[in-house]
């Protein structure tokens, strides 16, 4: 009965550091394929692009009145300030003209 549950763990050890093994082969052979075909396919096809979503703001020119003291005289100026406040986008009717032009 020892030798049996013996030869069983012996068996399963041996399977598990075989797998760790094939494991660690299959990551590193897709790792190294990953970089050097990524950069084949970079030369032939471009670098990867990536569109940021529309954004939408508006500006608020607001005229306010500042009073200040300059020599004794009380001197009044009127500064321009300029709010920009995003404006959420609920959905987007958008039409795209696709073209493919073959290699």
């Amino acid at each position: 009965m020892i030798k049996r549950l013996f030869a069983i763990g012996f068996i399963f050890g041996g399977v598990s550091v075989a797998w760790m093994i094939l494991a660690g082969a299959t990551s590193t052979r897709t790792h190294s394929a990953d970089s050097s075909l990524k950069s084949r396919v970079s030369q032939l096809w471009g670098a990867p692009q990536a569109q940021l979503p529309p954004h939408i703001s508006t500006e608020e020119k607001i005229r306010r009145k500042v009073e200040s003291v300059e020599n004794g005289n009380k001197v009044e100026k009127f500064v321009d300030d300029v709010i920009v406040r995003p404006v959420v986008l609920d959905s987007s009717d958008i039409k795209v003209d696709l073209k493919l032009n073959h290699r």
